[in-house]
């Protein structure tokens, strides 16, 4: 092969990441790891300067590794993502191939099948791992759905904290994340939940879908 694969991690854990690195690494010469990082703005960074073939993420990095899948979309980057990460969660899995991730698959992974779908997302292929595309076709299969239910974990949790009346500067304390995060997770929030504010979102009867709403302005 003329062109090794070129492939840049992004985990801040750093034993993690020196093990994905030794894992695609060893006995592959047709690829190479040419950067790693370990945060959003990290992997944002990589893209730019250095236009891996192929992306590791994490979603669960210091800035959100959505946050970063939002950020490259906007420089219209020809690097491939794949989604490493210990999240099973469908509103994940169903967000990050939402903003255009070739790849989710889960932590534990043998480094040999790992390498072997780094190879195939390069070819232009897509992956998700088995026992998650199955968990998501069942749950599109569902006759009727609550519609919390498109939530992530944390969404959902956030969505909980405001039907208590916490503010913005609240939640980020009470989850220990920034408010830009709490306002990155309240537009998605409202996007999914077809909501305008936060007034609708308080009041948003879960047991059903609600009714089409005009696209959600900036969160305040």
């Amino acid at each position: 092969m003329l062109h090794p694969i070129r492939v840049a991690v992004v985990d801040d854990h750093p034993l993690v990441r020196e093990g994905i690195i030794h894992a695609i690494g060893a006995s592959a010469e047709d690829i190479t790891v040419v950067g790693e990082g370990a945060t959003a703005a990290e992997a944002v960074e990589l893209v730019r300067t250095l236009a891996p073939d192929i992306l590791l993420l994490d979603l669960s990095i210091p800035g959100l590794g959505l946050v970063a899948l939002e950020e490259m979309a906007r420089m219209q980057f020809q690097t491939r993502v794949i989604v490493l990460t210990a999240s099973e969660d469908s509103g994940d899995v169903m967000e990050a191939l939402r903003h255009g991730v070739s790849g989710y698959i889960l932590k534990g992974i043998r480094g040999s099948d790992l390498k072997d779908i780094i190879r195939r997302v390069h070819r232009s292929e897509r992956y998700v791992s088995p026992e998650l595309a199955a968990r998501m076709l069942s749950d599109l299969s569902r006759p009727s759905v609550r519609a919390d239910d498109c939530l992530s974990r944390r969404e959902a949790e956030i969505v909980r904290l405001v039907r208590q009346g916490c503010c913005n500067k609240d939640i980020a304390k009470h989850l220990d994340i920034s408010e830009k995060t709490v306002k990155h997770y309240m537009t998605t929030i409202f996007r999914k939940l077809e909501v305008r504010n936060r007034t609708e979102l308080a009041v948003l009867n879960p047991a059903s879908r609600p009714a089409p709403a005009q696209a959600a302005g900036p969160v305040i």
